[in-house]
């Protein structure tokens, strides 16, 4: 999937779960509709979280101007 936005991957959750009801596979588990439905929106959430797209930044300014000094190691004992 190009770009995964909660929208698709909700849709392709939804097809893939509609398919395995149809052929019956959930015929003799003990879950309604109501709690496939909580399932769908679970993954999709998760799945969101994980494939989210990603904003580009520009090259770090530290890069170009690092620090005039670095900083002291500590000199107390731990």
């Amino acid at each position: 999937m190009e770009e995964p936005s909660y929208e698709r991957l909700r849709s392709l959750i939804e097809k893939i779960v509609n398919s395995k009801f149809m052929d019956g596979q959930f015929d003799q588990a003990p879950i309604t509709l109501q709690d496939l439905r909580k399932i769908i929106d679970s993954f999709a959430a998760s799945l969101s979280a994980i494939y989210h797209v990603r904003i580009e930044y520009p090259e770090m300014a530290e890069k170009e101007n690092p620090l005039p000094f670095s900083p002291r190691p500590s000199s107390r004992a731990e």
